[in-house]
């Protein structure tokens, strides 16, 4: 099972992509395989803000379009650790987008 990190453990990959106008599916997508894939700027815009099927994450929903086989497992996961799946529920939550996307890096990592 997923457990928060602490802070000094975090993926400096999220910071780097996250931080520099990529959105969260982009950084998790850049993080996971190359910040030259073109599926970052193909689809990458239309799977943020909430913009994913039935309203989901992006950082999620990148980490089950990277590792699809395990989506039943990434999903009862990122869940449990953050108390919901659609951008929606997360809004406005005790986790931010960053720290979204450092969760779906873990998640896809495992």
């Amino acid at each position: 099972m997923y457990q928060k990190y602490p802070k000094s453990l975090k993926n400096d990959q999220k910071y780097k992509y996250y931080q520099h106008n990529q959105n969260c599916y982009q950084a998790v997508v850049c993080a996971m395989t190359s910040p030259q894939n073109p599926e970052i700027f193909r689809a990458g815009p239309k799977y943020a803000s909430g913009n994913a099927p039935k309203g989901m994450c992006g950082a999620v929903y990148a980490a089950i379009k990277l590792k699809p086989e395990f989506e039943k497992e990434i999903i009862e996961n990122f869940e449990k650790v953050t108390g919901g799946l659609t951008c929606k529920q997360l809004k406005g939550g005790k986790t931010s987008c960053s720290d979204l996307v450092d969760i779906a890096i873990n998640l896809v990592k495992k």
